[in-house]
């Protein structure tokens, strides 16, 4: 589902996430989870926007993973290289909170700064990188480093338009 005005965009998705990583080190949950979420974005002026998130995991077994409601909000803002012609980069601030469904758990919140760079001309391959920091529920739960990379292989190959 997508529904989009001029400066904003309302999504909703679905997934299913099959048992992977190893739970005994907390990589994965070890059970097929259903997951779905609903997205919203809006562009504010001065190359601005806000995003919001909300969603739920369900699980196949809640006697090995429990069920878990979670929100996300980001605010940031989008800097312009070269008078406005080179890539962009990114900046912004998140908030982030997942709940377990279970009697007397409480909510999850972290903080997390980060900042994207477009690292060719083409802006189709770009990295990530942010800290996650605790905000509630501390004790057992450390700041971590949070990253990825995208490639829209879409819109061309690895090596197309770096130059």
């Amino acid at each position: 589902m997508l529904v989009s005005s001029r400066n904003s965009i309302l999504s909703g998705q679905g997934e299913i996430v099959f048992p992977t990583g190893n739970t005994s080190k907390g990589l994965g949950s070890g059970v097929t989870t259903f997951g779905a979420f609903a997205s919203y974005g809006q562009i504010l002026p001065s190359a601005s926007f806000l995003q919001f998130q909300i969603g739920t995991d369900q699980p196949t077994s809640t006697d090995e993973a429990p069920r878990t409601i979670f929100w996300r909000l980001a605010a940031g803002r989008s800097f312009r290289q070269e008078s406005g012609l080179g890539p962009p980069l990114v900046a912004d601030a998140r908030v982030v909170s997942d709940r377990d469904f279970a009697p007397g758990a409480t909510a999850n919140i972290d903080v997390v700064p980060q900042f994207q760079v477009t690292l060719n001309r083409r802006q189709h391959v770009r990295i990530n990188l942010g800290l996650q920091i605790p905000a509630t529920n501390t004790a057992g739960r450390s700041k971590q480093v949070v990253f990825y990379f995208l490639w829209d292989w879409f819109d061309g190959g690895l090596l197309d338009g770096w130059k």
